[in-house]
């Protein structure tokens, strides 16, 4: 069997660690034990602006995370629509981060 190409692993890879990570934030919105408000220290004010979207927040990453799974999928299949997929989501994300700039302040790497 060959060893796939590095970019093919690198871009399904990108794509799996956002599932991972909005169905990590999915879940915390979800069920919200004080044993697990911990995690919100690594970003607080990410915490603070989903409180305020309230239980839509939730809907958000689990779509988020649904996305992400689904592009990662085509991406490593090397389907048509994933490629689509996955630059759908990057425009997207790309739009929303320049036309609501309160949005970027809250996902500063």
């Amino acid at each position: 069997m060959t060893k796939p190409p590095t970019g093919l692993v690198l871009r399904s890879s990108f794509f799996a660690f956002g599932a991972t990570t909005a169905g990590t934030a999915c879940w915390l919105l979800l069920f919200r034990a004080p044993e697990w408000h911990v995690v919100w220290r690594l970003n607080p004010e990410a915490h603070a602006a989903f409180q305020a979207t309230g239980s839509w927040a939730s809907v958000l990453m689990f779509s988020v995370a649904v996305a992400c799974a689904v592009a990662a999928i085509g991406l490593w299949i090397r389907a048509r629509w994933g490629y689509r997929l996955a630059i759908v989501i990057l425009s997207v994300n790309t739009i929303a981060m320049l036309a609501l700039p309160s949005f970027a302040m809250t996902c500063e790497l």
